[in-house]
């Protein structure tokens, strides 16, 4: 960037960070509030939603005055946008503008493309909290000091209750630990931060079952599990399959189920759907499979004298004994459609080897550059990307919704090469020289 244009982004930073944050909240509040299929759950506290955002809608969405949940919400992610943007600032070699242009772009799905900023759905608050995480986390990486772990602690605590898909994070912040202690011998001191984290999915199970009897008078997990692993099984198995159920009930949940989507024209197998991308179909439909097939009419299979909530934890409880052994019997064609998903889940193929040929390729440089922080950034970076799309891909389809958490890491990336090319070319001018 140019010279003088960068001293004097430099000299008033914070006053034009600000500026961008205000901008975007006034035009995200114009927007309005946005009521979506999924709002439904969290207006009402339904039993199949986690607690966090649905507490935070029971607070902040009034109809008479709809834009105070928007100018949380926006509020919420400008505070992280802030910290990581000024994490960068120190610890990365991104000038003034990169950094600016940086925030503009973690802005992006917030005001424009999936606008979550005036959502009534989760990932409006689960992308302040991811990026918090993200901060702390990277702050371990430059500093190696344990600390910021566990100062995430409370926020990923939050972020589980939110969304679940992010539950990968448990096991990095673990292996964060595990590096820093096996760097610095440091193993007595952080054993207990390790048991910590650990226990961490338990005590979010229980906050979790906690919620819901008081909510919902179940003391039970949020039953929206076990559903989604059985949709993909279910979109690639067979009706023989059926055999390796021995409880009656079982049978017949399978078979009704199995006979709809056949109806529906939502498996596989189906001689209409010869020479159709399965892939692109099993996307496109994943709702029409899952909450419209598998719930919504697996429900009229049930007891009449069950509740509506009764309902959705016996659903659960069957599909979560389902999907294990059908799983096993398909485990091919399931394993294919669950990769496929993941590919899709970049984009395209050529932004997925894009990610790894980075993971891979920062991995091997850092062997040399332990303390290279632009190379631990991007090795990170790169490596939350593809565990969330794996982890999404699991059990569900991996829309830009579930997906765009780490977009703006592409961006980051690209500025790094960027300023590493022309530091390069200036080194090599002066060589000349």
């Amino acid at each position: 960037m140019n010279a003088r244009l960068t001293s004097i982004l430099s000299e008033h930073f914070k006053k034009v960070l600000l500026l961008i944050f205000v901008s975007a909240t006034f035009y995200a509040v114009l927007g309005g509030v946005q009521i979506y299929n999924d709002s439904e759950g969290y207006l009402n506290m339904s039993i199949i939603r986690l607690p966090v955002y649905a507490l935070l809608v029971q607070v902040f969405y009034q109809e008479n005055l709809p834009a105070l949940l928007v100018i949380c919400q926006m509020s919420s992610v400008c505070i992280s946008i802030y910290l990581l943007i000024n994490n960068f600032r120190k610890n990365l070699d991104l000038s003034a503008g990169w950094l600016l242009l940086l925030a503009c772009i973690l802005l992006y799905p917030c005001v424009f493309g999936e606008k979550i900023a005036n959502a009534v759905l989760s990932e409006a608050i689960a992308y302040s909290l991811y990026l918090l995480v993200f901060h702390f986390f990277s702050l371990t990486l430059f500093t190696e000091k344990t600390k910021y772990v566990l100062w995430s602690l409370p926020i990923l605590f939050l972020l589980l209750l939110t969304r679940g898909q992010f539950v990968f994070l448990v096991p990095i912040a673990v292996i964060l630990l595990l590096w820093i202690s096996f760097k610095k011998k440091m193993w007595n001191r952080n054993l207990a931060f390790i048991v910590v984290l650990v226990a961490l999915p338990f005590l979010v199970s229980l906050t979790d079952k906690t919620y819901h009897l008081a909510a919902n008078g179940h003391f039970v997990s949020t039953p929206w599990t076990g559903l989604h692993l059985l949709t993909p099984v279910l979109f690639v198995s067979q009706a023989e399959d059926v055999t390796i159920f021995k409880d009656e009930e079982e049978r017949q949940f399978y078979n009704a189920i199995f006979a709809k989507l056949w109806e529906r024209k939502l498996n596989i197998h189906h001689p209409d759907l010869a020479g159709v991308d399965k892939t692109y179909l099993y996307r496109e439909k994943f709702t029409r499979i899952a909450n419209w097939t598998i719930n919504d009419y697996g429900k009229e299979t049930l007891d009449n004298s069950l509740s509506a909530d009764e309902k959705y934890i016996e659903i659960e409880r069957l599909t979560m004994k389902m999907a294990p052994p059908l799983i096993m019997k398909n485990f091919k064609d399931w394993a294919i459609l669950n990769f496929k998903n993941f590919l899709a889940g970049f984009g395209n193929l050529t932004i997925s080897s894009f990610y790894f040929i980075l993971l891979i390729f920062c991995g091997v440089l850092l062997a040399r550059r332990r303390h290279d922080n632009n190379l631990r950034i991007l090795f990170f970076g790169s490596a939350l990307t593809i565990a969330n799309i794996a982890t999404v891909a699991v059990g569900m389809h991996t829309i830009k919704r579930f997906t765009f958490y780490n977009d703006w890491v592409f961006f980051l990336t690209v500025f790094l090469l960027l300023i590493a090319l022309q530091k390069s070319t200036r080194k090599t001018q002066i060589q000349r020289q």
